[in-house]
């Protein structure tokens, strides 16, 4: 997505590289949604970025293998509302991706150019999927969800077996929403078995 804001020199070092480094050297967004229909709350200006992310555990160990006590995502805090560590670590994306441009804009873009991060701030705020350890979701699944199973009641009802909107909805938001369960159960065994190490 941003290799065009690399100078010529930058873009051959880049095609140089083999896959792995790329992906580490550069912005590779794990999902784009784009061109969504009218109502859907995805509808942004440009593609969405999506980063697929996932807490390992709730407790933080030292380099030895001690463990430190619990993690900054599930650590309590004393001040505001409580906020799951699935957000937490949602919320850490996009300063993430910030620094992903200015890495890739020293090597690859001209020199003294921000054309990299310049282009990564006119887009949307990359947004984070996170399963937590305890098998949570970050607010943003639940919106895919509700976005996804919007489009595809609009769309394709009768692939679920429906004729009218809000069946269709209910349908694609349920099979949805039991597909990302089996999958947060994944880190929340993970975590136990790795508290069990």
């Amino acid at each position: 997505m941003f290799t065009r804001f690399f100078d010529l020199a930058g873009r051959e070092d880049y095609n140089l590289l083999s896959d792995r480094e790329k992906r580490t050297q550069t912005i590779v967004p794990d999902l784009v949604t784009s061109h969504h229909p009218p109502g859907s709350a995805l509808t942004v200006s440009g593609p969405q970025m999506w980063e697929l992310k996932r807490v390992h555990s709730i407790t933080s160990f030292s380099r030895t293998g001690e463990q430190t006590g619990l993690g900054d995502y599930y650590r309590p805090r004393r001040v505001g509302r409580l906020v799951r560590g699935a957000d937490r670590r949602a919320a850490k994306v996009p300063s993430e991706y910030t620094a992903k441009a200015i890495k890739a804009d020293a090597p690859f873009g001209a020199q003294e150019s921000p054309a990299v991060r310049e282009a990564l701030r006119a887009l949307p705020e990359v947004r984070g999927i996170v399963m937590g350890a305890l098998g949570e979701f970050s607010e943003s699944i639940n919106l895919l969800i509700e976005c996804l199973a919007h489009e595809g009641s609009l769309k394709n009802p009768d692939k679920f077996g429906q004729s009218n909107y809000q069946a269709a909805y209910g349908a694609i938001h349920w099979w949805l929403k039991r597909r990302w369960a089996r999958l947060s159960v994944i880190p929340a065994v993970e975590s136990r078995y790795a508290a069990l190490g």
